[in-house]
């Protein structure tokens, strides 16, 4: 074992104990504060580490550590340490999963004040919601529970910068019309635009399987002298997703028509077009509704299956068409937080789903505990086999 690796793993014990006695902090924001998730930035910029042989080494282990759960990267410096030592960690204890350890291990790690504003909007948003964040214009920290049914179908790519340039969404009552299958010509859809203008041309939601370029072409022109607005929104078969317009179908309880029903689609797309107030994005539709209908169903089904795929895809429609999910929005005067909430909703999965352990009077989450014994092992397993060459006047030797 040659001296550098002795070096640096001292370097690495005085620098955990003084990242422990909180002596590395960072000002930003006007503010001076220090936070555990912080801890590769420090160890980035200490001056020990610039120059060792073992810098990128270990800084590959500490990001795998972070993506496993944020905060980890210290917990896996101590850990190496430790292991290197030879030192065994005492008292390990399974600890209960429990609102109150989970506020004690954020408040072990993080400004409790944050914490107290977490454990309010999970107490707000419910065992089943899915949290998101973002950061927003608004000067005011709001928290918001939207639980209408969201499909992921993309409006087609030629009408996206036509109505999604300037802004993130459009929220109408639409003459909405589902078709399962291919437009070939633009004639196909004219019952339907003449439909929008004997209703004063209210904008009209296509979905369908594809459309021809000839005819988006055509569309583009026929809308722009009828002033009409056309969302053509694109839903292409998938295996991995085989109902997702037949579910659409359902929750907006609109006939899908299909070219093998021997229907005249002339006539057909306009008969089973009805009028629906949706929130439409690029990317995905918003139904501003809900129908029990197809959640019947599915929890039907939930009950006769047993099989984990189906199980699976089966709670994927459920979520999709009554969705729980919540959006943290927090001001650009207070985005220091941004990071510290994308963490705590993170922790909060992996300790629901995996439990916290108790080591020496600090929880841990176990699924980081574990993960951060194994990189240890192996980072210094590496370390150690690690060859290098000395150069004896013109002869190398190994």
């Amino acid at each position: 074992m040659n001296s550098n690796i002795f070096k640096f793993i001292n370097s690495l014990n005085k620098f955990n104990i003084e990242f422990k006695n909180k002596k590395h902090r960072l000002i930003a924001y006007n503010d001076v504060f220090y936070n555990e998730n912080l801890f590769i930035t420090h160890f980035l910029l200490h001056k020990d580490f610039l120059t060792s042989p073992y810098r990128e080494i270990v800084l590959n282990y500490f990001i795998n550590a972070e993506n496993t759960h944020p905060g980890s990267a210290f917990l896996l410096s101590q850990l190496i340490v430790d292991n290197f030592f030879d030192k065994k960690s005492k008292n390990i204890n399974i600890a209960k999963k429990s609102k109150s350890n989970l506020v004690k291990y954020f408040n072990q790690r993080l400004n409790k004040k944050i914490v107290n504003d977490f454990i309010n909007i999970l107490d707000f948003s419910g065992p089943d919601a899915i949290l998101n964040c973002e950061v927003t214009k608004n000067s005011q920290f709001t928290v918001e529970k939207v639980k209408f049914p969201n499909f992921s179908i993309k409006i087609h790519e030629d009408f996206d910068q036509v109505f999604f340039k300037s802004q993130d969404s459009s929220t109408k009552n639409y003459l909405t019309c589902l078709y399962d299958g291919y437009i070939e010509r633009e004639s196909e859809i004219f019952s339907l635009i003449e439909k929008s203008k004997s209703n004063n041309k209210c904008p009209i939601l296509l979905v369908c399987r594809g459309i021809s370029d000839n005819a988006i072409r055509s569309l583009k022109q026929i809308l722009l002298k009828s002033n009409i607005f056309l969302y053509p929104y694109i839903c292409k078969f998938d295996n991995t997703d085989p109902f997702a317009l037949e579910d659409l179908s359902k929750v907006l309880e609109i006939k899908t028509h299909n070219i093998e029903s021997g229907d005249n689609l002339h006539k057909a797309i306009s008969e089973n077009s009805d009028f629906r107030k949706l929130k439409l994005f690029s990317n995905k539709i918003q139904i501003l509704s809900n129908s029990n209908i197809l959640i019947s169903e599915i929890n039907d089904q939930i009950k006769k299956t047993n099989d984990a795929e189906v199980l699976k895809y089966l709670y994927k429609r459920k979520n999709r068409c009554s969705p729980n999910n919540v959006y943290i929005k927090i001001p650009q005067n207070k985005v220091k937080y941004l990071n510290d909430y994308k963490a705590m909703i993170k922790m909060y999965n992996n300790i629901a789903k995996n439990g916290l352990f108790q080591i020496n009077n600090k929880l841990y989450s176990s699924k980081a505990y574990n993960k951060c014994i194994k990189l240890s092992n192996k980072f210094i397993e590496t370390t150690f086999n690690i060859g290098y060459t000395i150069k004896v006047g013109d002869k190398n030797v190994s």
